[in-house]
């Protein structure tokens, strides 16, 4: 391995597939190009897990809120 080569952070599309396929393009079975590539690899449409990761927080943070609520006597 190239130690001169930062750690990228990221998403793998096929993981996130079943959980949030609105978010994800592309198919597995896409045909290779004549050097072996994927033609047109998964991806991941950034604008839309954006707005679904921020869904997430709201409801979450909800969820903190009423269960604080909760806990108060």
């Amino acid at each position: 391995s190239d130690d001169s080569e930062p750690d990228s952070i990221g998403f793998i599309a096929q993981e996130l597939q079943p959980l949030v396929p609105e978010v994800v393009s592309g198919d597995e079975s896409c045909p290779e190009d004549e050097n072996g590539m994927i033609a047109y690899p998964m991806s991941i449409e950034m604008a839309s897990i954006t707005a679904v990761l921020c869904k997430a927080i709201q409801e979450l943070t909800a969820r903190v809120e009423d269960l604080e609520h909760k806990a108060v006597p």
